[in-house]
């Protein structure tokens, strides 16, 4: 959006220094602001999108643990694999 903002801007000072025709300002203006719409139609499409999933973040120490608990119980399968021939 900055970049867009910073596009209008040099149209507008080219066209106050009179080396832009109003024909040609008027143009470029409604190209980037028919830019700008799209490009903010796309953020509020996937704000929309984003916010609709279920976003809780897992702590990682629950992460940590629950991987812990799982190598544990394969470790045993293993054993007693093992011991079971």
């Amino acid at each position: 959006m900055l970049e867009i903002q910073q596009l209008q801007d040099k149209y507008m000072e080219a066209f106050e220094k009179n080396t832009l025709p109003i024909d040609i300002l008027q143009e470029r203006l409604q190209k980037v602001s028919n830019e700008k719409r799209e490009l903010e139609q796309k953020k509020n499409e996937i704000a929309v999108h984003l916010s609709s999933f279920d976003s809780k973040v897992i702590q990682s120490e629950l992460i940590e643990m629950l991987l812990e608990k799982f190598l544990f119980v394969d470790k045993l399968k293993i054993k007693n694999s093992y011991f079971s021939y």
